[in-house]
């Protein structure tokens, strides 16, 4: 006896996403979908359609059936009900504002023009009309119930990244396994370790995590920097840019963009469960694979990428070896008198010139 379900049929959940958005009283508040699929074409797709009409989504069981079939139950949700999204004109910078200002886990501003955006190690952030700038308030609340680690945090955000321009063209999220990750690194997007993304030789986005304590509480926002906005190619750049002006990407609209980011940032961190030895793991299910990969496992695999396309970095101008990415975000490494170093991002790596920035 054969068995069919919803979403086997062509269109079906974009027919259940229309009806939920021409009748939202249908759910209460904070419910929670549940779909049920498998691992074909339209299996591996459903969270990126879901993502690119700004649902939330995680994978909650999996189980395999023989002949390569997955079958997997999928979590859906709209993203931080309770927060307040922002925008404004003009912000010196938004990461500053919302770690002055607080607020709720999923509180979100995003300035049209920003004064005095800033990346890794305070280097400025220059972004024109037209590109994203927003930052997110990830945690707010006690230092002892927190296991957020910035180094990971901003990996994390990568994959948000990697995941909103998947969910926008129509791919499978790359957040769900190696094969995924290929694929958005075979079209020129790539994560370079601690907290940017790459495209075709260009820096197309940085992320900055920040945090700061007030007495025993601890406040995290996350800062996200988009090139969405096309610009003049200048050859004699030290640093390359990427848009996604570059990718036709540019016939979504910035909110479009920013809500499909939300969605993201809100698959991996609004659900997260409660022990942090569970909060970094994301489910492989292309073709016959039924594994469970580490977060930083996954976002490795696009740093060897990037390693491979643009050169490795040194170390006190010494050739390393890359091994790994471990669970707090350090990037582990063998220096050349065979020490084993884990390395965060305050370190002094040096990127070849064509990865500089």
């Amino acid at each position: 006896m054969e068995e069919a379900g919803l979403v086997d049929f062509d269109d079906a959940d974009d027919k259940l996403l229309d009806s939920l958005e021409q009748h939202p009283h249908i759910l209460n508040r904070g419910a929670t979908i549940l779909l049920l699929c498998n691992n074909d074409a339209n299996g591996l797709t459903l969270r990126s359609r879901w993502l690119a009409r700004g649902w939330a989504s995680r994978i909650l069981e999996q189980d395999p059936m023989g002949d390569g079939e997955v079958l997997r139950v999928v979590e859906l949700w709209l993203p931080w009900q309770d927060s307040e999204a922002m925008v404004v004109d003009e912000l010196d910078s938004t990461n500053t504002h919302l770690l002055a200002s607080g607020g709720r886990q999923g509180d979100r501003i995003r300035a049209l023009r920003q004064l005095r955006g800033r990346g890794h190690r305070a280097r400025k952030w220059d972004s024109v009309s037209g590109d994203l700038t927003c930052s997110w308030l990830i945690h707010e609340g006690e230092i002892s119930t927190t296991y957020f680690r910035p180094g990971m945090l901003q990996l994390e955000a990568a994959l948000a990244v990697l995941d909103t321009i998947a969910a926008l063209s129509g791919q499978q999220l790359p957040s769900e396994g190696r094969s995924a990750m290929e694929s958005m690194a075979a079209l020129g997007f790539s994560v370079k370790w601690p907290n940017d993304i790459w495209y075709k030789g260009g820096k197309l986005a940085g992320i900055l995590a920040e945090s700061r304590s007030f007495q025993e509480r601890l406040r995290i926002v996350l800062g996200i920097g988009i090139n969405i906005a096309e610009r003049k190619r200048d050859s004699t750049s030290p640093r390359p840019l990427a848009t996604l002006a570059d990718y036709n990407l540019v016939s979504h609209s910035i909110v479009k963009i920013e809500m499909v980011l939300n969605a993201a940032l809100a698959s991996i961190q609004e659900r997260r469960p409660s022990h942090p030895e569970h909060c970094k793991k994301t489910t492989t299910i292309t073709g016959e694979s039924n594994a469970i990969t580490d977060v930083n496992e996954l976002v490795f695999a696009s740093v060897a990428i990037h390693v491979d396309k643009y050169g490795s970095p040194t170390l006190n101008h010494e050739e390393i070896t890359l091994l790994g990415i471990s669970p707090t975000g350090t990037l582990e490494i063998i220096d050349q008198g065979g020490n084993h170093l884990s390395i965060d991002d305050t370190s002094s790596l040096l990127w070849p010139p064509q990865s500089a920035g």
